[in-house]
């Protein structure tokens, strides 16, 4: 493409370096003065130090006892007393990487989790520029890295940044997939690692599927395809030994996340289960002879009835009390979002719409995002993967209903990239009006509207970073 021509490879190395740098100068700076740990950073570095000297020494309990003993009062969560840990083990082994080389002490933990969380702005840039061209890449690249959700969760010891970098890499290796199959196996890795990082890893699954479905049916009769997910299952495959032989069982861990019970109850019984399989079974048919494509194609077909339903579908969305505030605050340099302490948990009871209003408040950068669900009409696969990432991780933190901000981290690189092909595309489309004065006009209200964007994004960075450094655990947001 001629924009792309117009950016070289000097040019586009210091544009990804120079915020980079800035970053790194910035977060190393907060891990270096911060002199607290929240109860999970605390235990995930004290499972750490333990895995340096024994890999299988994956236990929380000892860090429960201590802490009852030191502070008899204090609340834990009752899976820190059980005799293995209820996430995957996959992050805390990472974190011990430096302990072996020798940079010991939680700083030097915090340091090596802050330099993998700073992979995953890289990794937007490459599969933007995959799918779309270098100018789109760029911006996608800073527009996740301000964006406050990355900002706060970089340096901080946590497992979101990793299992966003995992889930993402694996889509990036999917995508190359489409034309070299040996990326194939190393998406299938990534998404192992993602699953030993969290469980939700394991959303990479039913969007590739859905997507599969939907808009490339050859793929689901190509064998190949299918070593992502023998690979990812077989990386996963020891964490599921190692459960059976503490607990007896894989289900006796899953128990241990809250809200898993719950949901799970319903889709165990005999009469669903079966009634389930044959529904997949079905629709797994019609999917492999490429009926699912040919629906969704003549569907699509329809451009104004697809404008009109999606436009319907923001509308409602956008009417939404919690949404309707973001969008307010948006335009509003003062107000910024609520922050919380570890306990009590502030947005406990928060309506399903929490997410799509607490990412506007936290950036009106998603605003962009959001009207890229105009995309679904367009003739372009890639905007397809992109909308039905955020659509399966999204759909799946709401219904999971523990809201915390940095659980859909996940979601956020697809959202970036939607976001800046938004831009881009609002940008090219301004640029066929035919007079000049117009032209100029419009498109320098597009221009103002980014900058007034990108200004309270950082002001938001700026109160997140100020309350990291002085309101004590600061875990809700």
């Amino acid at each position: 493409m001629n924009s792309e021509r117009k950016i070289s490879p000097i040019l586009t190395f210091l544009l990804l370096a120079i915020p980079l740098f800035l970053l790194a100068y910035i977060k190393l700076n907060q891990i270096r003065m911060k002199d607290y740990l929240s109860p999970d950073e605390a235990l995930y570095c004290s499972l750490s130090l333990k895995m340096a000297s024994n890999p299988f020494d994956y236990n929380p309990s000892f860090y429960y006892k201590a802490v009852k003993q030191i502070k008899p009062d204090r609340r834990l969560p009752a899976y820190f007393n059980k005799p293995l840990f209820k996430h995957p083990p996959l992050y805390c082994l990472l974190l011990a990487i430096p302990q072996r080389f020798g940079f010991q002490g939680v700083k030097n933990i915090n340091y090596f989790s802050f330099y993998i969380a700073l992979l995953l702005p890289v990794v937007v840039f490459f599969m933007a520029k995959r799918l779309y061209e270098k100018r789109i890449a760029l911006l996608s690249f800073f527009f996740l890295l301000i964006t406050p959700v990355y900002w706060l969760c970089s340096s901080r010891i946590w497992m979101d940044c990793s299992l966003a970098l995992f889930m993402s890499l694996s889509l990036l290796f999917f995508i190359l997939g489409w034309k070299r199959d040996k990326y194939y196996v190393l998406s299938g890795v990534f998404l192992g690692f993602a699953m030993l990082t969290k469980y939700p890893g394991a959303l990479v699954v039913p969007i590739l599927l859905i997507f599969s479905a939907m808009y490339k049916p050859e793929l689901l009769r190509d064998k190949r395809f299918y070593l992502i997910f023998l690979i990812g299952f077989f990386i996963f495959i020891p964490w599921i030994i190692w459960n059976i032989k503490v607990y007896g069982s894989f289900w006796a861990n899953l128990s241990l996340h809250g809200r898993w019970s719950s949901i799970s109850k319903p889709f165990l019984k005999p009469t669903y289960i079966f009634f389930s399989a044959g529904l997949l079974i079905i629709i797994w048919f019609a999917a492999f002879k490429g009926y699912i494509a040919q629906i969704t194609q003549r569907i699509q077909s329809k451009n104004l009835l697809n404008i009109g339903i999606i436009s319907l579908f923001l509308i409602f969305i956008f009417s939404l009390p919690n949404v309707r505030q973001g969008i307010v605050h948006s335009f509003l340099l003062n107000k910024l979002p609520p922050v919380s302490n570890y306990f009590p948990n502030i947005f406990a009871r928060e309506s399903w719409s929490f997410y799509l209003g607490q990412l506007l408040k936290m950036s009106p950068l998603f605003i962009f995002s959001y009207l890229a669900l105009f995309f679904f009409t367009s003739r372009s696969v890639e905007d397809k993967l992109l909308l039905i990432s955020v659509f399966v991780i999204l759909g799946f933190y709401i219904r999971w209903g523990n809201y915390q901000s940095r659980y859909i981290l996940s979601a956020l690189p697809s959202l970036a990239i939607l976001g800046a092909r938004n831009f881009f595309y609002l940008w090219d489309a301004l640029a066929h009006i035919k007079t000049l004065l117009w032209r100029r006009l419009s498109r320098g209200l597009l221009i103002t509207l980014l900058i007034h964007f990108v200004l309270k994004t950082i002001i938001v960075d700026i109160r997140l970073s100020s309350a990291l450094l002085g309101e004590g655990y600061f875990t809700y947001f």
